[in-house]
């Protein structure tokens, strides 16, 4: 699965970015590729719409509901998508936190990542025992943090969903193995970064051409690794956590990290940990008090 090193991945507030009801308009003002100037135009709606961050994960929210999903259903689409066609800024590989209203209830999931038992307050700092500068401990393996978006997005679909699970997938699979268009912000990020990612062959295979230079806008972009993640998670959303992928994480990092770093505990405990009654009873902001605890005494968040 290429997801980028530097595990900036998240969605921070999912059904707040997503709209929808019946009715429904969504921007396709440029599914070719995504340029500022394309970004300006204003799309309008009667009654309700589809917002999100790429037209590609719009037009796949809008998909869901006209084969009969809700809300819920087209938010999980969408966040899918936007992993496959925006991984510099949300992702499977990382978490987020949810706003669903559903039969008059509102309700605050919180998916973001949790350190794993290995880590400690002086995880960040350096041999001198001062902070280590943002941009090392940011590229630095063990910034990434056990990620919580699949679980979420499956408690979000058992609690309100309607269309099956693994229905939801299927935008997602099929636009990482037909390709999409290299969008402007997505080729600026990964020319930003230029000297990290092409060091890295999973990224290098995916975003860059064969002179080694990151894909023009508007250039194909197929991921059928991430395919084929998707299509064991729709399958199974606790091979995530328990099974194949979770391993392929864990030994992943750790080889990344130099050390044994993360485990398939961490893991497991991670979707157990959503499973529980406590959890389900905790407020919001019960919740985000929790996460700045440990934020504080060791858990790496996501930037």
């Amino acid at each position: 699965m290429a997801q980028f090193n530097k595990i900036k991945l998240s969605i921070s507030v999912l059904l707040s970015s997503v709209v929808l009801g019946s009715g429904l308009c969504y921007a396709d003002t440029q599914l070719t590729a995504s340029t500022p100037e394309a970004m300006q135009k204003i799309a309008t709606g009667k009654k309700s719409m589809v917002v999100t961050n790429n037209p590609w994960s719009s037009k796949a929210a809008n998909q869901i509901l006209n084969d009969g999903g809700n809300a819920t259903d087209a938010a999980i689409a969408a966040a899918l998508v936007l992993s496959l066609t925006e991984p510099q800024s949300s992702g499977i590989g990382g978490g987020g936190y949810t706003l669903s209203y559903y039969k008059g209830k509102l309700k605050a999931y919180d998916g973001r990542e949790t350190a794993p038992r290995a880590a400690t307050p002086t995880l960040f700092l350096d041999a001198n025992g001062k902070p280590m500068q943002f941009r090392d401990a940011w590229l630095d393996p063990k910034s990434a943090g056990i990620p919580g978006e699949i679980a979420m997005l499956y408690q979000l679909h058992q609690d309100s969903g309607k269309l099956a699970w693994k229905k939801l997938m299927q935008p997602a699979i099929k636009l990482a193995r037909n390709g999409f268009p290299m969008s402007y912000i997505l080729n600026k990020e990964l020319n930003e970064e230029i000297d990290v990612f092409k060091n890295d062959p999973a990224v290098r295979n995916v975003y860059f051409d064969a002179n080694g230079n990151v894909k023009p806008v508007g250039a194909m972009v197929k991921n059928p690794a991430f395919a084929k993640t998707l299509e064991q998670i729709a399958a199974d959303p606790r091979s995530f956590y328990e099974g194949k992928i979770a391993k392929n994480i864990v030994a992943a990092m750790n080889k990344s990290a130099g050390s044994e770093y993360y485990t398939l505990k961490d893991m497991k405990e991670y979707e157990d940990f959503f499973k529980t009654d406590e959890f389900k009873k905790m407020t919001f902001w019960q919740r985000v008090k929790i996460r700045i605890y440990f934020a504080i005494f060791g858990t790496i968040s996501q930037f």
